[in-house]
């Protein structure tokens, strides 16, 4: 169960998803003999802080 409170959260979860399977899930070919098996994870991430991943552009700032 993929739980987000944005819609970005339910896009990266799905990207995580994908990485479980096997790589020949992006193959253009029928693979044969493929166990199509997720392991049973669990994966909790979030923001410690509110301001996680803020980033200043200080070449736009001038520091005295």
């Amino acid at each position: 169960m993929l739980k987000a409170h944005k819609p970005a959260g339910i896009f990266y979860g799905v990207q995580s998803l994908l990485q479980l399977f096997p790589p020949a899930i992006e193959s253009k070919q029928v693979v044969q003999n493929i166990k199509w098996e997720i392991p049973v994870v669990e994966i909790k991430d979030q923001p410690k802080v509110n301001w996680r991943g803020l980033m200043l552009d200080v070449s736009r700032h001038f520091l005295r």
